[in-house]
């Protein structure tokens, strides 16, 4: 009989987490797609009214959807972080935010000019699945 509650309790904190994890990649996805929209933006504006180089103007909009992910991850994807103080994981959301900016770099960096839409289409999939594992297992994790 223990070991069926024994049991019985691994699914449900099992069943719990992934109700967790569901509602935190549907959120993760809402804030993702408003720092993307955010990086893009930044990017396009400063492609279209600059004479500056994408390769400087990516980690531009790169950072600015980086700092809008980090208010928004804080405060309504991952909650349960309110219970320490913000600054506590912003060297580590940095590290993360950082390797992210690396793959946005390699991505774009070995694409020709003509295909950067495409270039960053890839570099948003893959910085956003980096970003969303390494936020929930390093810093975000119960």
């Amino acid at each position: 009989m223990k070991v069926w509650l024994w049991l019985l309790g691994i699914i449900k904190r099992r069943f719990n987490f992934l109700q967790n994890a569901n509602l935190e990649i549907r959120r993760y996805l809402i804030v993702g797609l408003g720092a993307t929209v955010i990086d893009s933006g930044v990017l396009y504006l400063l492609m279209t009214y600059t004479d500056w180089s994408r390769l400087i103007a990516a980690p531009i909009g790169f950072t600015a959807g980086l700092t809008w992910s980090l208010i928004w991850s804080i405060l309504w994807v991952f909650p349960m972080y309110k219970k320490r103080p913000w600054w506590q994981g912003l060297a580590g959301f940095g590290v993360i935010g950082i390797f992210g900016l690396l793959i946005n770099e390699a991505i774009i960096g070995a694409t020709p000019s003509s295909y950067l839409w495409l270039s960053k289409v890839i570099s948003i999939v893959m910085v956003s699945i980096w970003n969303f594992i390494a936020k929930k297992v390093i810093l975000f994790n119960n």
